[in-house]
């Protein structure tokens, strides 16, 4: 689940080249579907989104608006194109200089990533993400995995951490804090550029899974198996449409899957452990696992839904749709 909020995108008239808002409202993974309550009132349009990442398109349930207008339909396939993200094969068979492409030195610097144009949130983040660290898992060495110019290497090496971390960006030597320059690495989450010799007991990975390609994570999970670490700490972002290269949006039961038979979630409780400065619950996109060689379990939870609640949670039909 992630929290609800509002999100504007701009939409290109194909027709007349004009720019036209869409509204979405909401923002929630329901199991495998993530839903958005939309508006697009140049077009008359008003409705849900399903997008369900097994499929390879999104779900339209119009309240507002006719479903054969060829102006309609092709309003709803620039909305597809948006929110391609969430379905499955979206971004399969990239190659590594196509990743690449996407994050060279200016993307970090634009995000307020490296020291020359540093944002102050990013900073208190992962001075927190240091901590937290720090604080749960008590690390003797530690690889931070996507760490652009270094400022969590660096964080956690002012801590007394043996912290060292790699990145895909092209020119990452240029970006990288001084202080920690000798400590990255340039790679690849399919291409760690350490090995099991290394001796990294941890693994950090602060809003990276989101830029992998699906059909990259099971190769991906394979390296941090083979690196030989005891934990992942790490933060997920799996509904944020609306920052640039986020290109595998799965819901956080779809993580813990893709980790099964390496490594086992930890359980976790909030309160300290998850206090974290973000504008929004962390509790929904922070993933501690473990080694499955000494798992922490999670408890089995059994639902109770009344008779009356379940007969009030049967399925609505569907107004007029169009399907992708």
């Amino acid at each position: 689940m992630a929290m609800s909020y509002r999100l504007v995108c701009d939409i290109r008239d194909g027709a007349s080249g004009a720019v036209h808002p869409m509204y979405l409202s909401g923002g929630l993974w329901h199991g495998d579907t993530f839903l958005y309550d939309f508006s697009f009132p140049h077009f008359g349009l008003s409705g849900r989104i399903e997008c369900d990442w097994r499929r390879t398109g999104p779900r339209f349930t119009l309240d507002q608006g006719d479903a054969n207008s060829p102006l309609v339909q092709a309003a709803l396939r620039a909305v597809s194109e948006i929110l391609r993200p969430f379905f499955t094969g979206s971004y399969a068979h990239w190659t590594d200089e196509q990743l690449a492409a996407l994050y060279p030195g200016t993307y970090h610097e634009g995000s307020g990533y490296t020291a020359t144009e540093p944002n102050a949130m990013e900073l208190e983040f992962k001075a927190a993400i240091a901590d937290m660290v720090l604080r749960t898992l008590q690390p003797k060495k530690v690889l931070d995995a996507g760490c652009a110019a270094g400022i969590l290497v660096r964080e956690l090496r002012r801590r007394g951490v043996d912290a060292h971390g790699f990145d895909h960006c092209p020119d990452l030597l240029r970006i990288a804090l001084p202080e920690v320059a000798p400590f990255l690495r340039r790679g690849g989450m399919n291409a760690i550029p350490f090995a099991r010799e290394d001796g990294f007991d941890t693994l950090v990975c602060i809003d990276v899974f989101e830029h992998v390609p699906e059909d990259r994570v099971q190769a991906m999970v394979a390296e941090f198996a083979r690196l030989g670490v005891r934990h992942l700490a790490v933060h997920v972002v799996h509904s944020e449409i609306e920052h640039h290269g986020h290109i595998t949006l799965r819901p956080l039961s779809w993580w813990d899957r893709q980790m099964e038979g390496s490594f086992r979630r930890a359980q976790t409780t909030g309160g300290p452990l998850l206090a974290l400065p973000c504008p929004y619950d962390p509790r929904r996109v922070l993933r501690i696992w473990q080694r499955v060689e000494s798992p922490i379990v999670l408890p089995s939870r059994t639902p109770v839904v009344s008779g009356a609640t379940a007969a009030r949670s049967a399925p609505l039909a569907p107004t007029a749709t169009a399907s992708r």
